[in-house]
């Protein structure tokens, strides 16, 4: 097997076609080589196509797989089985590093053991004790070690990733300074403080302070002559606003930005890093689990955002490709909220290695979240995976998105999916599934979560 196949992501299964089924097709146009989609695809030959109705199928592939370096997207509603066809089987077989936003801690449970076997390190970050209480953990301010690395400029999108979501939406004012404010008190932090200090603790002590007016003007007067420069302008245009409404609503706003770091298991987690960034950097054997149970999803977004933030900015600060590509596979994508970093990696930030497969639950979701912007990151995903269309309304959204009749849509199977791969005509393949096919047999361990009792979509 070729080096680019074994970094292959595993789509689906092949329907069979009984030899001499009659082909029919209604709404999508057949293909006048299904061998030239295959190969463009990444998908392993198959020696010839059929049809079902109204959609097109592959006939003969042992699994339909993609071996390309683009992103991928899959759209399905909760409890469709995102995990058990797609995350679960592709943590299990994908040799290359990965990045998963694992919310109940199922694909842990059932695929770490198997992780290890094949050399990967797994790292759990797992704050609120959803496996148990010893998690790892990984400090945003490790970027500042990284080769590229700019502090006024990081902290400044480092800030960002902490207002964004959190803001206002009537006056921007609030937010703009408040932000500025905790991007200057960060780049001071990464300058002044050591290992293990430089953490979001120094940064606590200092913008939640008993007096944060007086201990900053204290700073300005003590070191700011020797201050950064962009650190000292932000500080020193917070004190110069008006103390009896200005300054205490800036300041106010910024604490509200803190809220989600606030408990000792969070700021534990956010401490100390438990690898280092630039194993990411480099492509080491690194399996990481980002664990945020569903009930903190809201009031954690900035967590859960910080975190895979930090981890696209070590990638994408790459001099130097590796050979394996590293996947972050972002279940629950809608729960980051918009995220404009997430969006420029996805329309941008193609040929660093890297490959976000992005989950969501319908194309409204996407729509809310990228109003202006949803169509590039659509097509700039060379696989397109959708299932689980249950009514009219969601099957005509991926009918829309898929150039097909909202009926074939919702005719497909409860096992099936439809793929969309490098913008050919949809294919209409069984979806996998790690419990009942063979060829994961003894590689997956037991979800608890349907211990004793039959899995459900996962």
């Amino acid at each position: 097997m070729s080096g680019e196949a074994t970094l292959s992501l595993s789509l689906g299964l092949p329907i069979p076609i009984t030899p001499g089924q009659v082909d029919l097709t209604s709404g999508f146009a057949q293909r006048e080589s299904s061998q030239r989609l295959l190969n463009t695809a990444g998908i392993r030959p198959a020696p010839q196509k059929s049809q079902r109705p109204g959609l097109t199928s592959v006939r003969g592939a042992e699994l339909i797989e993609y071996a390309g370096d683009s992103h991928l997207m899959t759209i399905a509603p909760t409890g469709a089985g995102k995990g058990r066809s797609v995350i679960i089987p592709n943590l299990l077989t994908y040799p290359g590093p990965i990045i998963v936003v694992d919310p109940k801690g199922e694909n842990y449970a059932v695929t770490a053991r198997r992780r290890r076997e094949m050399g990967q390190r797994v790292i759990r970050l797992d704050p609120f004790g959803v496996i148990d209480g010893n998690s790892d953990g990984l400090n945003p301010m490790d970027i500042f070690d990284l080769l590229n690395m700019d502090i006024e400029t990081d902290s400044q999108m480092l800030a960002e990733m902490l207002s964004i979501g959190n803001r206002g939406v009537k006056d921007p004012f609030w937010d703009l300074n408040a932000c500025g404010l905790i991007s200057g008190l960060m780049a001071h932090v990464a300058l002044t403080k050591a290992q293990p200090e430089r953490n979001f603790s120094a940064l606590r002590q200092f913008l939640m302070a008993d007096d944060v007016v007086y201990k900053l003007a204290v700073l300005l007067d003590t070191q700011g002559k020797t201050m950064n420069r962009m650190a000292y302008e932000e500080i020193a245009s917070f004190l110069q606003m008006s103390e009896r409404d200005t300054r205490p609503g800036v300041l106010a706003t910024a604490h509200s930005y803190m809220k989600a770091f606030l408990s000792k298991a969070v700021d534990k987690a956010l401490e100390k890093s438990s690898f280092t960034l630039a194993d990411v950097v480099a492509g080491e054997p690194l399996s990481i689990y980002i664990i945020i149970p569903p009930d903190k999803l809201l009031s954690h977004r900035a967590l859960l955002k910080l975190w895979v933030g930090t981890l696209l900015k070590a990638v994408t600060s790459r001099k130097t490709i590796p050979q394996q590509r590293t996947l972050f596979l972002l279940d629950e994508c809608g729960q980051l909220g918009n995220f404009p970093y997430l969006e420029s990696v996805i329309t941008l930030c193609r040929g660093y290695g890297l490959q976000v497969w992005s989950f969501w639950q319908d194309m409204s979701q996407i729509k809310k979240l990228y109003e202006m912007s949803w169509s590039t990151m659509v097509n700039n995903c060379a696989v397109l995976q959708i299932f689980g269309a249950k009514n009219y309304v969601v099957a005509n959204e991926f009918a829309q998105l898929v150039g097909a009749d909202a009926n074939e849509i919702r005719g497909v199977g409860s096992d099936e999916q439809v793929l969309v791969i490098n913008g050919e005509d949809p294919i209409r393949a069984y979806r996998l599934d790690y419990l009942t096919d063979a060829r994961y047999k003894g590689m997956y361990d037991v979800n608890p979560l349907y211990a004793g009792n039959a899995p459900r979509g996962l």
